[in-house]
């Protein structure tokens, strides 16, 4: 197979390809920032802020932040393109990769599908989100050249996804990395070969070196980092993995198979039982799924495999991820799109209808591009997004708290008020909700409830060192300066690195030694 051909004799459709994501996209680029990661994670992020830093530390988004920060400061239209443009270049990688595995006609409807599907419209709107896309390109080009190696038994192919891989876990640095090994190892064994081949074991020795020197190096650290941040940041606790497994496995077929109620959070929350009862068969009913398939069609159970990898740090028995979340299904949408579009073209064997393959691709197209054009409406700012996401998840505590800062920024006191005591009242130690009804009544200039809920925040979450900064800012207000400064020593130590706590010390010992 000529690689070279391939590419220069498909130009047409890579260019309508991004016609078609254009159309189904265009509004985020008139997006703002969304409340939450985008300005921690992006605008307050010291390394944002420091470009040298961030080429020293060889990661990948964070040199991507730093550098567009550096050329052209909080502009979002610039952050949408660079998203934009990466959900272009692997949706053609889809397309190449498909026709490797296949045929022209179901690297057709594959990429197209894939192209709109409303789950992926997360991963390509949200500017947090960059990290899966960069994690794609890598992906993606690592199954392309595989995938050459198993057509053509050119070595060179084989070293060259080896490679890609090794790069991908050193300068993409996330457990999600790992997911494309094992799509390599489904697809290879239930594509590739005509029934499992364990010999073949022996090839998979870099991916497996390569994987087990990140989780030396990286993957205990990070972990230990994540399980932190998601109990004191989230406030959400650690669920056993056979509690959360249903849910995840349910979530992740009813989005790819019914993208309706898109939400930024799955929280899992106020689950009835027989709602639970329904996920439970589901997860059965898709592991009857994959031994049918496995008996009758190895290719449709390699696909399906490969698009379960795609969550798999979701499976890990310590809890290192959110149950499931569109982002982390972006990968994964390839190979479920690739099982729709076998599924069209065995129905157009089986009817004899020469224009029902096509009939069928545009209409999903359609459906899809609308769902997606619509969902983009609420990634355009940060109220709309968290007004959408309490209609899917209404009894989500971080929805309403991310929605209290969103009225917040908008001056809109008495709402931001509604939304955080409606956090705590689903959630009633939940440090952030509890640390910004303070705020917000600080700012509103009643001091005694500022005080009451920002204590509560800090005893809910000691480490939370813009509360103790916050509650000496009251005493200072009350003229307790011997308190403030207690408070204002009590956040330097829990952040040295906070310069406000140092110049409010500063500020109040020259007041205390002005006192006669």
């Amino acid at each position: 197979m000529r690689f070279r051909k391939l590419i220069l004799g498909n130009l047409d459709i890579f260019i309508l390809l991004a016609l078609v994501i254009f159309v189904a996209y265009f509004k985020i680029f008139f997006a703002g920032f969304i409340s939450g990661d985008d300005f921690v994670g992006f605008m307050q992020n010291p390394i944002t802020h420091d470009l040298t830093g961030a080429y020293k530390s060889l990661i990948l988004h964070s040199i991507y932040y730093a550098t567009a920060f550096k050329l052209f400061g909080y502009s979002t239209f610039v952050m949408h393109t660079v998203s934009f443009t990466l959900h272009v270049v692997i949706t053609w990688l889809v397309f190449i990769l498909m026709y490797i595995m296949f045929d022209k006609r179901v690297a057709l409807i594959t990429a197209f599908l894939f192209a709109v599907h409303p789950v992926n419209s997360e991963a390509v709107s949200w500017v947090s989100s960059v990290g899966y896309l960069i994690n794609g390109i890598f992906a993606f080009t690592t199954l392309i050249f595989y995938s050459l190696y198993k057509k053509t038994a050119t070595q060179k192919y084989f070293w060259l996804s080896a490679a890609l891989y090794g790069l991908a876990l050193i300068f993409v640095r996330s457990p999600w990395v790992v997911s494309t090994f094992a799509a390599l190892v489904f697809l290879d064994q239930f594509v590739f070969e005509k029934k499992l081949n364990f010999k073949a074991g022996a090839k998979y020795l870099p991916f497996i070196v390569a994987s087990l020197v990140y989780g030396i190096l990286f993957l205990k650290q990070g972990a230990a980092t994540r399980v932190t941040e998601l109990s004191a940041t989230f406030g959400l606790d650690a669920t056993p993995l056979f509690n959360r497994l249903p849910y995840t496995i349910y979530m992740m077929l009813k989005l790819y198979l019914l993208p309706k109620g898109l939400s930024i959070f799955h929280e899992g929350l106020g689950i009835s039982t027989t709602s639970y009862t329904v996920m439970i068969v589901s997860s059965l009913a898709f592991g009857m799924w994959l031994i049918y398939a496995w008996k009758k069609h190895r290719v449709l159970a390699g696909l399906s495999l490969a698009m379960v990898s795609s969550i798999l740090p979701t499976f890990s028995p310590v809890q290192v991820a959110f149950f499931i979340a569109e982002r982390y299904m972006y990968f994964g949408t390839a190979f479920f799109s690739a099982i729709v579009a076998i599924l069209i073209v065995k129905a157009q064997e089986k009817f004899k209808h020469k224009d029902l393959a096509l009939t069928l691709t545009i209409a999903l197209v359609i459906l899809y591009t609308l769902r997606t054009f619509v969902r983009i409406n609420d990634w355009q700012n940060s109220k709309n997004l968290w007004l959408a996401t309490s209609k899917v998840e209404p009894t989500s505590a971080r929805v309403f708290n991310n929605l209290g800062d969103a009225y917040g920024n908008e001056q809109n006191f008495q709402k931001s008020v509604e939304a955080f005591q409606r956090a705590i009242e689903l959630q009633p130690n939940y440090a952030d909700a509890l640390h910004n009804l303070g705020n917000t009544y600080l700012q509103l200039g009643q001091l005694d409830l500022a005080e009451k809920y920002l204590m509560q925040s800090w005893q809910a979450n000691p480490y939370l060192y813009q509360a103790t900064f916050k509650l000496g800012i009251i005493e200072y207000q009350k003229g307790n300066l011997d308190k403030a400064l207690d408070y204002f020593t009590k956040t330097a130590k829990l952040n040295p690195n906070y310069p406000e706590a140092q110049q409010a010390i500063q500020i109040v010992n020259g007041l205390k030694s002005q006192r006669p």
